[in-house]
């Protein structure tokens, strides 16, 4: 009787003891493995929510300090004039004063537009120093610079009317002329297509004119005058000002 006692417990488990014992292990895995991957891809979210928010703010900011501070800059177009400012379609080109933080600081001639590049669709600035010729063009390359890598779409729409004789109103297109709008509205997609607050900016109200060797004069541009008529090139007028310092804002 003893014998047949220490036999029965010196017997291990059974092969079905065994199964049931490697089944509840591997579904206690099962779910830890689940709970632990809803936590990972919960901070992940997190994390990828988190930088889109400064994403989100960085270029916002931005988009509204430098809107915002856009020049009526008119240049020479014989035999008149235009405005530095136009916009549609995903694009908008302004003159503004670039802080020291983006590059070397002073006037730039800047468009920022929807384009596509090897990494897929991007909002990309392009800016190059507002260096004017005699005849108006101007001088320099532009420098690109990707403020976002992923989107789904840029919208501007401008406010405004280039006839005094029409109310101002919303507008998808811009064209160069001899006004700037009112306000300028930028919407930004984000790459699941949502849209992010819109920016909504008022530019610069005083114009520039381009007087020739690097002079910019603070006024209202006026269209040039004919030779012989009123005020013309054959009549007596005051010397030009002296060129004078562009505050920076």
């Amino acid at each position: 009787m003893r014998r047949r006692a220490a036999t029965r417990a010196l017997r291990g488990f059974t092969l079905l003891e065994v199964l049931i014992a490697i089944t509840l292990f591997m579904l206690l895995m099962t779910l830890l493995y689940a709970g632990m991957n809803t936590a990972v891809r919960a901070y992940g979210a997190g994390e990828l929510r988190t930088e889109s928010g400064a994403q989100l703010r960085v270029v916002s900011e931005f988009l509204r300090r430098s809107l915002s501070g856009a020049f009526a800059m008119a240049v020479a177009q014989p035999p008149d004039w235009v405005l530095l400012f136009d916009g549609g379609d995903g694009r908008v080109r302004y003159v503004a004063d670039l802080p020291g933080y983006v590059g070397i600081g002073g006037l730039h001639e800047i468009v920022v537009e929807d384009a596509s590049g090897e990494q897929g669709r991007q909002l990309v600035m392009r800016r190059r120093p507002l260096v004017i010729a005699e005849d108006g063009s101007i001088h320099g390359a532009f420098e690109d610079r990707v403020l976002l890598h992923a989107f789904k779409g840029l919208e501007v729409r401008f406010f405004g009317s280039d006839d005094a004789r029409e109310a101002p109103s919303w507008r998808a297109q811009w064209p160069q002329g001899k006004s700037m709008p009112l306000l300028v509205e930028l919407r930004i997609r984000d790459p699941d297509g949502q849209p992010w607050p819109p920016v909504i900016v008022r530019p610069q109200a005083d114009a520039m004119r381009y007087q020739g060797a690097g002079a910019l004069v603070p006024g209202t541009p006026q269209p040039q005058v004919p030779a012989g008529a009123a005020g013309g090139a054959d009549s007596p007028v005051q010397a030009p000002p002296a060129p004078v310092a562009v505050p920076s804002r």
